[in-house]
């Protein structure tokens, strides 16, 4: 057994390999073959190849699990820009190699309606009435303002 970020990893020996991987969120994974030297794991939002010597994990991509519903560029710079999607994250890319520098997650506000870009903050509003910001940095909530619109 292994754990990666939110993940953990088991790998049961018999006359085929069986492995498992569980995340942090109560999602489950479980597969079988012949005596593979590494699997890919595909739960949820992450991609990672597992080398099973060690159990060694590698993130292979990172991306939204639900539609994307907004879409939003900083004014100041064309080599980055946010989404919005009903998973309940909001991410920033490199549109150079499209990996996700930051990811917020918002729990328990419905989905986003809008999204705002800039290089300090996103700011973005919820199915719950709630305006939010978050770092661009960390990804942590900076401010809220309740009942804002409907």
């Amino acid at each position: 057994m292994k754990s990666g970020p939110n993940l953990e990893w088991r790998v049961e020996s018999g006359p085929n390999l069986e492995w498992r991987v569980e995340s942090g969120e109560g999602e489950r994974e479980r597969e079988s073959g012949p005596n593979p030297t590494q699997f890919n794991s595909k739960l949820r939002r992450f991609v990672y190849r597992v080398r099973l010597e060690g159990l060694q994990s590698l993130l292979l991509c990172e991306n939204h699990c639900a539609p994307v519903i907004c879409v939003a560029f900083a004014p100041e710079a064309s080599d980055k820009f946010a989404t919005a999607s009903v998973d309940n994250t909001l991410r920033i890319w490199d549109s150079g190699d499209y990996t996700v520098i930051t990811t917020a997650i918002v729990k328990d506000a419905g989905a986003p309606t809008c999204l705002v870009y800039s290089l300090d903050m996103l700011v973005s509003g919820w199915d719950d009435g709630i305006i939010r910001a978050h770092d661009v940095d960390s990804g942590n909530p900076l401010w809220l303002i309740e009942n804002a619109h409907r």
